[in-house]
């Protein structure tokens, strides 16, 4: 039951985030529409932020149970942001609150959980250092998570979705040669 009511909770948060922006939610307008009352409702969450948090805290263990090995960085891409596309109302209400830094960081981690494996399995990632691994996928997970913001930022229009094909090239022009500079430890002599 507790896992139906929460559901419930999230999908209530949710279906109200594509009507008004995120700081004009409140509980009551939550319980209202799950049918619920607000005992019930803070019997599983401290207030709404709780609950947004645990929207994109399920999005995320949902994603990490997936073999990103197998997948491409397209796929896994097109997987992390399933929720943008899935919400773009909730999503652009979301971004227009003063909370869209649960947004920024589900981006963050989720796209840094499919980046890492996509650089691993390159030839040569294995015999780098761990702080050169986490240099190159920092620096191609915030890449992608800032076009992926300016994207949604921009109003999330189908013609500037570009990026979104780019992303697979741009990748493979540019990974090999950083995983060689690395190895080759060209950043010391500068």
């Amino acid at each position: 039951m507790s896992k139906f009511t929460k559901q419930a909770i999230r999908t209530a948060c949710l279906e109200l985030l594509e009507e008004k922006t995120f700081d004009k939610i409140t509980v009551k307008d939550i319980v209202i529409r799950c049918e619920l009352n607000r005992n019930t409702f803070y019997y599983y969450y401290k207030d709404i932020y709780d609950v947004l948090e645990d929207i994109f805290t399920v999005e995320r263990e949902r994603l990490q149970e997936k073999n990103w090995e197998e997948s491409t960085l397209y796929e896994a891409y097109l997987m992390v942001a399933d929720i943008v596309f899935s919400h773009k109302k909730a999503i652009m209400h979301l971004t227009s609150s003063q909370h869209q830094d649960i947004l920024v960081n589900y981006l963050r981690y989720a796209i840094n959980d499919f980046i890492r494996p996509q650089v691993l399995k390159r030839e040569g990632a294995s015999e780098l250092a761990e702080e050169d691994i986490d240099y190159i996928v920092s620096f191609y997970s915030c890449a992608i998570g800032a076009y992926t913001r300016r994207w949604i930022t921009d109003g999330m229009k189908e013609e500037r979705m570009s990026f979104l094909h780019r992303l697979p090239d741009s990748f493979e022009m540019t990974v090999d040669t950083l995983i060689r500079q690395c190895r080759e430890n060209t950043y010391e002599n500068r």
